[in-house]
């Protein structure tokens, strides 16, 4: 046991009394957040606050998008997730980790609940954008589904619920689900989004969406921003929907249509591809190749047929993996065969012709053999014992030897080639965009993708009290905003590296880029090398002549203080509560 006066030898002698908050990102959300009026927002539609209540339902929220942002602790948990970080700076003097408790939170996932978020979502995004300077040239739509835990056996709330999903994106089909459909613009900035029960179907709630875009933005073929749509979106009511409301659009076609296959077929037969080349700065990226026609479909639109390099490495490797077993599957089905009797000749080959055309296809492309074997049989005519003149039968039955082959290189090229390729249809008019730009549009849909990606990295809904579906439609609400704040703070950090600090035009100003945690240097840098970066910000808090008095450590790299600055932050949001004189951004308008 260590004496007191060994103790001494250990442990500071200063009378002082100190603290150190881990205060990591938290500053840096919670300036991001205020500069945009989130909390603002979400107790203006929630009605005055309860001055009995010690913390409003926006500040509850923004406890909510920190912790989405930083550490993804479960819900339930939220309050140990700021319990080392100081709560007086993130929110304001007075307030603890502690006061953020389960009661609290449900309270303010119950009212968020009564609002209309989808509309809120939108009001606060674009105000956002259109402050910033950030245009809606294209926008990426699509849908994705989350599985939760527990039985969640209640009433929907205004038509949401959890319920069975029959494709859920965890492969989890014993779990229920609910969904979220979202619109973002190029710069990968949601503005538009919705949660949706499990069973919602895609192909009605994208005919929604589309409405609620030309409902957003004024205008036609020409001047609309333009929508961009995945497979599921390819109907014939959203053609003619698209059509009758001006919205340009590009969806890709799903191979239920006739039209896919025809087309894919026709371009090669026609042999006329346009090449497009890499649109990725990779040397691994795909090569493009297309080929376009009129949509027969729907009046005024073009169907354009895209072959690419990676695609076909995909399809090739696949089929290279799962031939064994549809070699093996077909041979079991064919050894079923083999052992039937027909009796006749003409029956036995229908037979084998019906079994060919049915296991060997484009997909399942192998050569085969067919032989028809008969065999001849005698029997007395009659029961009973035979004598010398009992007349004798013969009996000819016929069978099936079906020999699978090798590989059929014919059919295999052809299917190659079918699977290689997809179809793009638009009604953008074609002075506005070429089919190489069209191409280029469809494939930055990774930008909605990328959003979902980084929604499911992962997140706890927490059964134990988030047994509502109100709360979590709310849940789902918020991680939205949450989205929305990490893509400004990163927007603004690469605007800054272009050559304009602070979204200022700056004569002096050059292009530069961010030293990663690695050493590496990056042109733009993403939400997770800025959250590297920035993840272990102390500072210290002590008490001199009776104020508290907060810094960065001594030891702080510079590189970290100039980094908040270059996404438009004083270094004070670490150091005071928040005011607007700590926001450094240059905006367009107000």
């Amino acid at each position: 046991m260590v004496s007191v006066d060994e103790l001494k030898h250990y442990v500071d002698p200063r009378n002082v009394e100190e603290y150190i908050f881990e205060m990591g990102l938290h500053p840096l959300f919670s300036a991001m957040i205020e500069s945009l009026n989130i909390p603002h927002y979400i107790d203006e539609k929630c009605g005055p606050p309860d001055p009995r209540e010690l913390l409003s339902t926006g500040e509850l929220a923004k406890a909510f998008i920190i912790n989405v942002l930083d550490q993804r602790t479960p819900v339930y948990k939220l309050a140990d997730s700021l319990k080392y970080a100081d709560c007086g700076v993130l929110f304001r003097p007075g307030i603890v980790s502690e006061d953020f408790t389960q009661d609290r939170l449900g309270k303010a996932l119950d009212a968020i609940a009564d609002i209309d978020q989808q509309k809120l979502f939108s009001e606060i995004s674009l105000q956002a954008m259109k402050i910033h300077g950030v245009p809606v040239n294209t926008v990426h739509i699509d849908t994705t589904n989350f599985s939760v835990y527990g039985d969640y056996n209640t009433k929907p709330h205004d038509g949401f619920n959890a319920t069975e999903c029959g494709a859920p994106k965890s492969k989890r089909k014993d779990l229920k689900a609910v969904g979220l459909g979202a619109a973002v613009q190029e710069h990968r900035i949601p503005f538009f989004i919705q949660a949706l029960s499990g069973n919602d179907s895609d192909a009605v709630w994208f005919r929604s969406a589309l409405a609620k875009m030309a409902s957003l933005f004024d205008g036609n073929l020409y001047s609309r921003p333009i929508l961009v749509f995945d497979a599921a979106a390819s109907n014939t009511e959203m053609f003619e929907n698209a059509s009758s409301s001006k919205t340009p659009s590009i969806i890709r076609l799903s191979r239920v249509f006739n039209a896919t296959g025809e087309s894919i077929r026709r371009a090669w037969e026609e042999n006329r591809w346009q090449e497009v080349g890499q649109l990725a700065n990779s040397d691994k990226g795909s090569y493009y190749s297309i080929c376009t026609f009129d949509f027969d479909v729907v009046s005024g639109w073009r169907l354009t047929v895209v072959h690419s390099t990676t695609l076909q490495k995909t399809k090739e490797k696949s089929m290279q993996k799962s031939l064994p077993k549809k070699r093996e599957r077909i041979e079991k089905q064919a050894a079923k065969l083999n052992k039937k009797e027909f009796e006749t000749m003409a029956k036995a080959e229908a037979a084998a012709l019906e079994f060919a055309e049915k296991h060997i296809t484009l997909e399942k492309p192998f050569t085969y053999e067919v032989n028809i074997i008969s065999e001849t049989t005698e029997k007395y005519a009659r029961r009973g014992r035979p004598t010398a003149d009992t007349p004798k039968i013969k009996n000819t039955t016929y069978k099936v030897e079906f020999i699978l082959g090798d590989l059929d290189q014919d059919l295999y090229e052809q299917w190659l080639k079918e699977e290689s390729c997809f179809v793009l249809v638009d009604n953008v008019p074609k002075d506005r965009c070429s089919s190489k730009e069209i191409l280029i549009n469809f494939k930055k849909q990774w930008k909605v993708e990328n959003m979902f990606h980084f929604i499911k990295q992962p997140l706890d809904l927490g059964p134990l009290w988030l047994e509502k579906p109100s709360r979590i439609k709310s849940l789902l609400f918020l991680v939205s905003l949450a989205v929305l704040v990490g893509s400004f703070l990163i927007h603004r950090l690469h605007v800054t590296l272009s050559g304009k600090p602070q979204g200022k035009d700056d004569p002096k100003a050059t292009p530069r880029k961010l030293r990663d945690v690695t050493g590496r240097r990056v042109e733009r840098p993403t939400f997770n090398m800025v959250r590297e970066l920035l993840f272990k910000l102390k500072i210290i808090c002590y008490n001199e002549d009776g104020r508290w008095v907060r810094k960065f450590l001594r030891q702080t790299d510079r590189s970290l203080i100039n980094l908040i600055v270059d996404i438009g932050f004083s270094p004070g949001i670490y150091l005071e509560q928040y005011n607007t004189t700590f926001d450094l951004w240059n905006y367009k308008s107000t």
